[in-house]
């Protein structure tokens, strides 16, 4: 029987180079309780047939390819891998949520929901996890992981490619907001690219002093929170957060989080260099995100043992993001001195110095 598809968007766009239009078409390619399968298509001027198709069945065909989900049944807890990646992309707690359904877990799988879009003239696939728990038949998604990554158009092969993929835990169900102790410093910027400024706060957790996360004793957050204008018309921003991380100057705490602006665009990039029992790991995220969806922008990611390899490559691709306008948000580096950069509205740091650093190691 031939596919019934539903087309839900057109857009007019030169996206194989040759200097004509086509129309870039997604369709809906099935619907229902739980269920939305988006198609994507290309369609050359004054003709009929797609010179170029990428079913919903083939995303989640690579998705599941490059993805690995593990359940550990004593802490109800599911980690998901990418791309044969040793460090965990996300990190779901099902404990309160399995609680809540009265029920045990069964298996989380790819495909009843996936969407295109187009988000800064580049088109993105979405993509949610289902959650199916014991004795029932129903995809539960409250709780779930959703997975994002940019579709790049091939013009040699007339097909698009996947490209990085991002991952975010979330459970809806869990709706009460997080206490924030004392504000340490705060930046407005636009890292969901609405056109409204978003509001990140660098703090400590009530019952903790900055003093000790200095001392690498206890660790400091990071949250960012959507700015959105009310039904008064005032610029608000949100009272749950949309992204936290906590940091610490100690090797468990080693992390990094940067802003900067490209292209008239803020990003935030998130890097974390581990070194230690004779692994060296090398990992930059460049991204901007909204309420549900992480988009990955360019990341990279290298591992070495024994002995560390040339990283220059890695560092040349980094430093492309880097300019006059970044900021080190937070950099928390045992093996760095000083161990703890950040910035505040009175002292904003450029991190070319920090990776300037990294660069030159290895420790």
């Amino acid at each position: 029987m031939e596919k019934q598809i539903e087309p839900t968007s057109a857009t007019k766009i030169d996206i194989d180079g040759d200097g004509e239009e086509e129309y870039v078409i997604t369709a809906c390619a099935g619907r229902g309780t739980g269920i939305y399968a988006a198609d994507l298509m290309v369609i050359k001027k004054g003709r009929e047939e797609p010179i170029a198709y990428l079913s919903n069945e083939e995303i989640t065909e690579q998705l599941e390819a490059r993805t690995k989900l593990l359940y550990d049944n004593e802490f109800q807890m599911v980690t998901l891998y990418c791309d044969s990646e040793s460090e965990p992309q996300a990190v779901l707690d099902l404990e309160k949520f399995l609680e809540g359904m009265d029920a045990g877990y069964d298996t989380m799988s790819l495909g009843n929901i996936i969407r295109i879009e187009n988000k800064d003239n580049r088109y993105w696939v979405t993509a949610d996890y289902a959650v199916y728990l014991q004795g029932m038949f129903t995809p539960q998604y409250d709780c779930t992981i959703h997975l994002t990554a940019s579709l790049t158009y091939q013009q040699e092969k007339h097909s698009f490619s996947m490209g990085d993929i991002a991952a975010r835990a979330v459970d809806y169900t869990q709706n009460e907001e997080a206490s924030v102790g004392e504000v340490i410093t705060e930046f407005y910027t636009d890292v969901t690219h609405d056109g409204t400024e978003d509001r990140i706060v660098i703090s400590v957790p009530e019952g903790i002093t900055w003093d000790e996360v200095l001392s690498g004793v206890e660790s400091g957050e990071l949250s960012v929170y959507v700015g959105y204008t009310n039904a008064n018309g005032k610029k608000v921003y949100a009272d749950k957060s949309i992204l936290e991380r906590e940091f610490s100057p100690c090797h468990a705490g080693n992390c990094q989080m940067f802003l900067t602006t490209v292209n008239d665009r803020d990003y935030l990039i998130e890097t974390n260099f581990w070194v230690g029992q004779e692994r060296y790991t090398y990992k930059y995220t460049v991204f901007f995100m909204d309420y549900d969806y992480n988009y990955v922008m360019e990341s990279a990611y290298e591992e070495y043992t024994g002995e560390p390899g040339d990283t220059s490559a890695f560092f040349d691709k980094l430093n492309f993001w880097i300019n006059d306008s970044s900021i080190v948000l937070y950099a928390a580096d045992i093996d760095h001195d000083p161990d703890l950069l950040y910035s505040t509205d009175d002292n904003r740091i450029n991190p070319a110095n920090y990776l300037a650093d990294k660069a030159k190691q290895p420790q």
